[in-house]
């Protein structure tokens, strides 16, 4: 049996519309891990969904539009984890404080 590792990380990015009017189309981009082995399984789970991925035709590049009207707020929480086998050197990844 291989032995393997996981590495899970989370945010959530908030948007605000201070203003007493309407805000402009805000555009958010998130860039996701991208494996390019085969043994190496990258799941992410995101709410709201994205509007489109690949965004700006970069793998992994996940991207909202939001117009928000005044004072209005949305927030987006992003989940992700990387599965891999132990003797993988995985680079490049968010360092998580345990």
């Amino acid at each position: 049996m291989t032995r393997s590792s996981t590495r899970a990380f989370a945010c959530a990015i908030a948007l605000l519309a201070g203003a007493p009017f309407a805000a402009r189309a805000q555009d958010v981009f998130d860039a996701a891990p991208v494996s390019s082995d085969a043994s190496v399984k990258v799941t992410s789970t995101y709410h709201p969904a994205p509007t489109s991925r690949d965004g700006r035709h970069k793998p992994g590049v996940n991207a909202w539009v939001f117009q928000l009207a005044p004072v209005q707020s949305q927030r987006i929480s992003v989940a992700q984890q990387v599965d891999y086998p132990k003797d993988v050197t995985i680079r490049n990844l968010p360092v998580v404080d345990r």
